[in-house]
């Protein structure tokens, strides 16, 4: 059976890629940093989640990668669906090691770079004759 190894259980959209996953005959593996929240989440307890597992440390810490990356390698190339922007700005910026070890789908970190920066968005738009907030 193909895995799926879910990020960010914390976040309630997780329960929909779980559910979906599962549905699609995927093993469902949730993880979730400890530091980011005070209990474990509901998807840790979902029928569609095979199994749940804690991260020591906070998404926004130096060796959140590396602690990925050691999960990851632990199961036969996954799926890899980023729940968190924090996780997909993460995997996006070491996009070859992770791709070395699961397959996912997240755009390239410039990308990402360039659609989070609401100024680029906002002007792009207007270019494009897409109607904008006044102010944002």
């Amino acid at each position: 059976m193909k895995t799926a190894l879910v990020t960010d259980g914390k976040y309630r959209s997780s329960i929909a890629a779980v559910r979906a996953l599962h549905r699609a005959g995927y093993r469902v593996v949730v993880t979730q940093t400890r530091a980011d929240v005070k209990s474990a989440p509901a998807v840790s307890v979902s029928k569609s989640c095979d199994d749940f597992r804690w991260n020591d440390g906070a998404c926004a810490d130096a060796d959140y990668a590396e602690k990925l990356l050691s999960v990851l390698k632990e199961y036969e190339h996954p799926v890899l669906f980023c729940v968190g922007a924090v996780t997909l700005n993460t995997v996006a910026a070491r996009r070859e090691e992770f791709a070395a070890l699961a397959n996912f789908l997240i755009a390239p970190k410039e990308t990402l770079d360039a659609l989070n920066d609401k100024e680029s968005v906002h002007q792009r738009a207007l270019e494009l004759g897409i109607p904008v907030p006044r102010e944002y």
